[in-house]
């Protein structure tokens, strides 16, 4: 499921099932704050969601169609106006590298109409990263899309499951720009065990000591 910064599940059924769970008041909460009048089909984005995101707003479905289409190009899923006319989640065409994730989060709608790095979208020499309430966005009206890589962004994190050694990528800043270091869950738990001289030959040599250039995911 892609998520960006709007809820994406809809319909939620009227008892809980193996893959389906909520909490027993979430019905009766949203009665007493005025977002349901109790009626009808129980859709959750609705209720629960920001009119601003839940009307006619490209601001985070462009982003979801976007991912879907490098995921899952067979579907050839359209670029709809509205959120609710995507679903939660979709299968992918195939497994996702880890290469492949931070592809995706680094993008700017490369190739596409919405292409950030190109004419009128991209900014001086093709530059993507637009500040966001600057003088010429309130000079010229209008609307600029929102990437997925953006300046703001304080760091960003890829989880990689695996019953033998699950690792965590992370970068500080923005996915674009940031060089990712993993962080392996079984080195963590061996080191926990071991005195503080002894953790050294756990780890590769790139991730003690030398340049980012010399950096080696793969070597590890």
């Amino acid at each position: 499921a892609v998520i960006a910064n709007e809820f994406t599940i809809q319909h939620v059924p009227e008892e809980e099932t193996d893959d389906f769970m909520f909490s027993s008041n979430l019905r009766s909460e949203a009665i007493a704050a005025g977002f349901w009048d109790g009626n009808g089909d129980f859709n959750f984005q609705q209720v629960y969601g920001t009119k601003s995101v839940v009307g006619d707003n490209l601001y985070a479905t462009l982003r979801e169609q976007w991912i879907y289409s490098q995921v899952a190009p067979s579907l050839d899923l359209q670029l709809p106006m509205s959120p609710t006319a995507l679903k939660f989640s979709y299968p992918v065409d195939d497994k996702l590298s880890v290469e492949a994730a931070i592809a995706l989060l680094r993008g700017h709608y490369d190739g596409t109409e919405w292409d950030l790095t190109k004419g009128i979208m991209a900014g001086p020499f093709g530059n993507p990263k637009r500040i966001e309430g600057g003088t010429g966005l309130k000079e010229v009206k209008g609307a600029l899309p929102r990437p997925i890589s953006i300046p703001r962004t304080s760091h960003v994190l890829i989880g990689v499951a695996s019953a033998d050694n699950a690792v965590a990528l992370f970068g500080p800043d923005e996915p674009a720009t940031t060089v990712f270091a993993p962080f392996f869950c079984k080195t963590l738990k061996e080191a926990a065990d071991m005195p503080l001289n002894e953790t050294s030959k756990l780890y590769a040599k790139f991730y003690q000591e030398g340049r980012r250039d010399q950096f080696g995911y793969r070597e590890s």
